[in-house]
């Protein structure tokens, strides 16, 4: 079972020390759509927290647009253990996920695709991000108005970690056929650095790895 100070660092629980991002006052609520509420916009949009926000991923199919996005009522949390992009079952990697948190807000990047190319996207995503990921419908906040989005949400069994010490040391060694899970957390680092953003359980273990 993992520790309960292990869940506070890797932000599955609200750590005391921290509170959570609020980049203004939003509706307390999960941010999930209506299927009425779905099918009356006709956009494909799709929102990315962790790996998601960067790679070019989107460009074979037709990305209309990328843009800074909001979601309320989430935040980021290391909870899902990568045994393949970035990891093994021997050294699996704590890739981000997303926790439903109805004082918290997740910023991130929204992809915009044409409507036509909806299920070559699914599709591709559900390969990218393997089983146990649900694709959810959200609203997220775009230029100051809410939009209906699609953001993979995993749904899995949790993270096995027993030490902060031994997650530390696991990031180190995982490597999976995406590259290394350091590589990993470098990346979304650095995205989120982009954005001006300092998501305080990302740059927590961000930290740590530089010791």
């Amino acid at each position: 079972m993992i520790s309960s100070e292990l869940k506070r660092f890797l932000g599955i629980v609200q750590s005391p020390r921290h509170k959570s991002m609020n980049f203004g006052s939003g509706p307390e609520i999960s941010g999930q759509l209506t299927v009425d509420t779905w099918k009356k916009d006709k956009r494909m949009w799709i929102f990315g927290y962790g790996s998601l926000m960067s790679g070019a991923w989107e460009s074979p199919f037709g990305c209309e647009r990328r843009t800074k996005a909001e979601l309320h009522g989430y935040r980021r949390a290391f909870n899902k253990g990568s045994v393949r992009n970035w990891g093994t079952k021997s050294f699996p990697c704590p890739t981000l996920n997303l926790i439903a948190d109805p004082k918290a807000s997740c910023l991130g990047i929204a992809f915009q695709f044409p409507e036509q190319r909806q299920a070559d996207v699914e599709a591709h995503l559900a390969e990218r991000e393997g089983k146990n990921f649900a694709l959810a419908a959200l609203m997220i906040t775009i230029d100051e108005q809410q939009v209906p989005a699609m953001s993979p949400i995993y749904t899995g069994p949790a993270l096995e970690i027993q030490a902060i010490e031994e997650m530390i040391a696991g990031i180190r060694r995982a490597t999976g056929t995406n590259g290394s899970c350091f590589d990993y957390f470098a990346n979304v680092y650095a995205e989120l650095c982009k954005l001006g953003i300092d998501d305080p359980v990302v740059s927590r273990l961000w930290r740590s790895l530089q010791i």
